[in-house]
């Protein structure tokens, strides 16, 4: 009896590994079906980029994403001492596919699950979630604004900054806005009662709110919650900051690096151009940022060379940042499950 009962729980749990397996080879093919046509411009775009400058391109949105897991990995190894790099450079991978096939609202569900296999509980998961995206806000603006002052300082780019100006200035303004309130947020026991007591307002005010502003109150709480935590790692802290600094040049540098020898600007003035054009995309709705990036890319770079040029790098840039990165998250998602079938 003992035997043929475990027999049906070995049974049924292959069948709901089995079964996960397939859901996410299925989700998969739907998103390539689904971003079939910007794919296919994708890779047309990339044929009129030299193999050395893909490579290039590829090392660069590598170290990204490198960066991106050792974040991980220093906010949850100072939860699990247990939890290790790759763990964390895995996870970012799998964020990215997830990202992909739910427009961006998986991203930080992804996180918190792959956390929770390692064990990281939910709450505290979800803590660490939300103070990395206040983090990479933060990288964003210091790049974003540094990248603005030096556009001002070069004689190049400063017609340019004065054409934008004003989206410039408005861009960096929102961006430090968000930044101000997060970290205060963050950081202050009364900044947090006070953002509490408006939430629950609202929700008097709107019923239909009630349910969100639950969720809403919770993020809230384990935001203050996580900084409290890693303010008594200041060390860890820097290091966080500094490599989201590190991440962030690195993808700005692929639209430089492709353009450095195509246009009239030097490396320093592309990166220094795509560091505000990935902050104001940055405060332009769209899901995942897909559009708005394009959008603000297109505008920036396209007074510096033809369209011809232009629309390949920007191509290369989606590849690199966007499809290269889903594949490899969607790979690992099923090598993951595959070794849970085998188990």
């Amino acid at each position: 009896m003992k035997t043929t009962r475990k027999s049906k729980n070995l049974k049924h749990g292959f069948l709901k590994r089995l079964i996960s397996s397939l859901a996410i080879l299925l989700l998969f093919v739907i998103a390539l079906l689904t971003y079939r046509d910007s794919l296919l411009d994708i890779l047309k775009g990339i044929t009129e980029v030299s193999p050395s400058n893909i490579t290039v391109s590829v090392l660069l949105s590598v170290l990204f994403f490198i960066m991106e897991g050792s974040i991980i990995y220093k906010m949850a190894s100072g939860i699990v001492p247990t939890y290790q790099l790759k763990y964390g450079i895995a996870t970012a991978y799998r964020c990215e596919f997830y990202r992909l096939i739910t427009f961006g609202s998986g991203t930080g569900i992804a996180e918190i699950h792959y956390l929770h296999k390692k064990g990281i509980e939910p709450a505290v998961g979800t803590g660490i979630s939300i103070l990395q995206f206040v983090m990479k806000k933060i990288g964003v603006a210091i790049l974003g604004i540094i990248g603005f002052i030096l556009l001002y300082c070069f004689s190049d780019t400063r017609a340019l900054c004065r054409e934008y100006a004003v989206f410039l200035a408005i861009g960096c303004i929102i961006t430090t806005v968000i930044v101000l309130f997060l970290l205060l947020v963050t950081l202050s026991n009364n900044v947090l009662t006070f953002v509490l007591g408006i939430i629950d307002k609202v929700s008097v005010k709107f019923p239909s709110f009630t349910e969100k502003a639950v969720s809403l109150k919770n993020q809230v709480y384990l935001l203050n919650e996580s900084g409290h935590i890693f303010l008594r790692q200041r060390y860890a802290l820097i290091q966080i900051v500094l490599f989201n600094l590190i991440k962030l040049t690195a993808i700005y540098c692929i639209p430089a690096y492709l353009l450095q020898e195509k246009c009239n600007m030097g490396f320093v003035e592309c990166t220094a151009i795509m560091a505000a054009v990935y902050m104001l995309a940055g405060v332009i709705p769209a899901p995942s940022g897909i559009g708005s990036l394009e959008f603000v890319y297109l505008l920036f770079f396209g007074v510096l060379a033809e369209p011809g040029i232009i629309v390949p790098t920007l191509l290369v840039f989606r590849f690199v940042t966007w499809i290269l990165p889903f594949i490899i998250g969607g790979i690992l998602c099923l090598i993951s499950y595959c070794k849970t079938l085998q188990t």
